[in-house]
């Protein structure tokens, strides 16, 4: 499909909205209702498109700091997107202030990614029609706002962090969290028009709402429809639905849970919906959300554990089926494998090997050009696009033992000798050690990740040929073989 033929079609299509549409620079448009602080962002790339939400307020808008403002209204839409078609996952992306120096626990303005299915599209007839779908559903989310927050009119809207209720309840939200420390590890305030209490700490990675219509109104839109089958298991909670699949531990769901029991008192139960990087739990007036991975990787480390526990689970998340892995894999073949794999991920420009197989590789056994999103651990510069062009190290490891820090040595240098922005790990068994040294690196600013059994078994099930192609690697099993 010709890029310009996908521009108008989406312009056809906002126009039957009544949305704003503009192009504010070439290939980048951007899509809003008329003074609208959300905005939906098409991005032209070079292998197709890539589509995102944007959320900022202003001092036009409100009163007083707007931490709390930018923090729930960007997690809204992300949230309401999960509830309703297409059933999507987000990732909050936090957006550096320009000027700088203002305290790490503000919240200037978010991107809104999507992280389940991926926001990079193809210019096809099919990305046109779910393009349309997302925007349906940022459309309804527009037209819906006003019920998550309670609005009177006849009276004065009001900030404050001085308000005697207020401090009541951030005491009260403090030892709910067990929080020791000075009050510049957090930040909280009452607003009207919305009426809320809020607090957030930024090292323990949660926000609290007191927000009654908030609470009310994302229990109702739960009720409404199934927007995934719940299931727990050993180790996670499991929200799947056709497109997304997410879960979140035990332990953040206690936690989550333990919070609420001590803000509201005991409750016939909670309600939870995950984002791939937040929790979100509901109690009968409060919102509580913790800044927690709920995407496929906790997914797929759950699901492992599942395979291990018992049948009915995994006859439900495998559908009757699980992968058979070679207890010997020879490692060009599994080079090839990993680059037909990438081959097909959405973004994914070309992909390359750096030797001839058996020579030396200088700790890379491909080299990927890859569009990927931009990192959701560091803060992202403003009116930017979250999404990077990056040339990615890609280390294949077909090892029968689990794939450790000391296993890749050297990152820093192997990224500099091939003039690389980050690298990939692909690998049949990771090590905790190697998953907690990726996860610093992220923090530093380096595109760091792996692929362990289960995000190549996700991609399996997308791309079943590759099972065929490969059964010297990986082939089906069925269950009565376990």
């Amino acid at each position: 499909m010709l890029k310009s033929d996908f521009k108008e079609a989406i312009r056809s299509y906002v126009d039957g909205f009544r949305l704003e549409f503009r192009e504010v620079v070439e290939d980048h448009l951007v899509i809003a209702r008329e003074n609208g602080r959300l905005t939906f962002s098409v991005q032209f790339t070079e292998t197709g498109v890539f589509v995102y939400l944007y959320f900022r307020t202003t001092s036009w808008d409100w009163d007083g700091e707007r931490t709390d403002l930018n923090d729930l209204l960007s997690v809204l839409p992300a949230a309401f997107l999960r509830l309703v078609r297409p059933f999507m996952s987000c990732v909050l992306y936090d957006i550096e202030h320009p000027v700088g120096g203002m305290p790490e626990c503000e919240v200037y303005a978010r991107y809104i990614g999507f992280g389940q299915p991926e926001g990079s599209l193809s210019l096809s007839e099919d990305s046109l029609e779910r393009l349309k779908g997302i925007l349906a559903a940022f459309v309804f989310y527009e037209h819906s706002v006003g019920l998550f927050l309670q609005f009177d009119r006849s009276v004065k809207a009001r900030y404050s962090f001085e308000d005697d209720e207020l401090k009541a309840w951030v005491v009260r939200v403090q030892a709910a969290l067990d929080l020791t420390g000075s009050e510049s590890e957090w930040t909280y305030n009452l607003r009207t028009n919305p009426h809320w209490m809020f607090f957030r700490s930024l090292d323990a990675g949660v926000s609290v709402y007191h927000s009654p219509a908030t609470a009310v109104a994302l229990r109702e839109f739960m009720s409404s429809g199934a927007a995934w089958t719940e299931m727990p298991g050993p180790t996670v909670r499991f929200f799947k639905s056709e497109l997304a699949h997410n879960a979140a531990s035990n332990e953040d769901i206690t936690r989550c849970t333990r919070v609420l029991e001590r803000l509201e008192g005991k409750a016939d139960g909670h309600a939870f919906i995950p984002l791939d990087n937040r929790l979100i739990g509901i109690g009968d007036e409060h919102v509580v959300i913790l800044e927690v991975d709920c995407d496929r990787a906790v997914y797929n480390s759950g699901r492992a554990a599942v395979v291990q526990r018992q049948r009915r689970e995994h006859d439900a998340l495998f559908d009757g089926r699980v992968y058979s892995w070679a207890q010997k894999v020879d490692g060009a073949r599994f080079e090839e494998f990993t680059r037909d794999l990438l081959s097909r991920r959405p973004g994914v420009v070309h992909v390359r090997q750096t030797s001839v197989t058996n020579e030396g590789d200088a700790n890379a056994d491909l080299l990927c050009i890859w569009d990927v999103p931009s990192l959701a651990d560091v803060k992202q510069p403003d009116r930017s696009v979250p999404l990077e062009r990056r040339t990615l190290v890609v280390q294949c490891k077909a090892w029968s033992r689990g794939v450790g820090k000391n296993d890749i040595p050297d990152i820093r240098d192997t990224l500099d000798r091939h003039e690389a922005s980050g690298i990939l790990i692909v690998a049949l068994s990771v090590r905790r050690s190697l998953v907690e040294h990726l996860a610093i690196l992220r923090k530093r600013n380096i595109w760091a990740d792996y692929w362990g059994r289960g995000e190549i078994e996700e991609q399996l099930d997308a791309n079943p040929d590759l099972v065929r192609k490969y059964p010297d690697i990986v082939s089906f099993s069925p269950l009565s073989g376990m």
